[in-house]
C-alpha cells in the first residue's frame, strides 16, 4: 500500500479512513510513513482519540519515546476513562526507564473498575499491566540497592568536639551531624 497522495479526491477522506490506512503501515513497520497519515487524520478531527493511539504507537516504533508519551497523554484528555491508554503510557514510560511514572500508570489500569469477568481483552490488558508493573518495581528495586551500595556509610569513632559524624566512602567531603537527623 503506498502512501496517500495529496491531491483533491484525500479531501473527501474520513479521518477514520486515514486511521486505516496508518495502521496498516504501522503493522508492516512503516512508521514514518504512518506519521504522515496520521497527521491528515488528525487535521481531519482533532478529537480522534484512535489517531493520536496509532501516532503513540509509531512513535514508539521510531524510538521518540517523549512524542509518544504526549500522544498517549492527548489520548487521555480526550478518553480518560479509557485503561488502555493508561497502559500504553505506562509501557511507554517503562521503555523510557521512568519506572515510577510507569508503576503509577499500570496502578491506575490495575485499580480500576472493570469487572475481571469481562471480554478476554480486557482482562489481557489487566493481566499485561500487573507483569509490567512488577517488572518496574523489580527496575526499581535494583536501582535502589545499587544507589545504597554507591553510599555505604560507615560509622567512625565520634569526634570529640562535635559529636558523633558519619563519613561516606566514596571520598566525599559530606561529614553529617547524627543529632541534626531528619527521622
Amino acid at each position: 500500500m503506498s502512501t496517500i497522495k495529496r491531491t483533491a479526491s484525500t479531501r473527501n477522506i474520513s479521518s477514520t479512513e486515514y486511521c486505516k490506512q496508518a495502521e496498516a503501515l504501522e503493522l508492516n513497520g512503516k512508521h514514518m510513513a504512518a506519521l504522515g497519515i496520521l497527521r491528515l487524520a488528525i487535521k481531519k478531527n482533532p478529537r480522534n482519540q484512535e489517531a493520536y493511539k496509532l501516532l503513540g504507537f509509531s512513535l514508539v516504533g521510531l524510538n521518540r519515546f517523549g512524542a509518544a508519551m504526549l500522544a498517549f497523554r492527548k489520548c487521555l484528555t480526550i478518553a480518560p476513562n479509557r485503561m488502555y491508554y493508561h497502559y500504553y503510557l505506562g509501557k511507554t514510560y517503562y521503555l523510557m526507564g521512568k519506572y515510577h511514572l510507569a508503576t503509577a500508570e499500570y496502578r491506575k489500569v490495575l485499580n480500576s473498575t472493570w469487572p475481571l469477568g469481562g471480554k478476554k481483552s480486557t482482562n489481557a490488558v489487566l493481566y499485561r499491566a500487573m507483569g509490567f508493573a512488577y517488572l518496574a518495581w523489580e527496575q526499581v528495586a535494583v536501582e535502589t540497592t545499587k544507589l545504597v551500595k554507591e553510599c555505604s556509610w560507615e560509622e567512625e569513632e565520634p569526634d570529640q568536639s562535635s559529636g558523633s559524624t558519619w563519613h561516606n566512602n566514596s571520598g566525599g567531603d559530606s561529614n553529617y551531624d547524627v543529632n541534626k537527623r531528619m527521622y
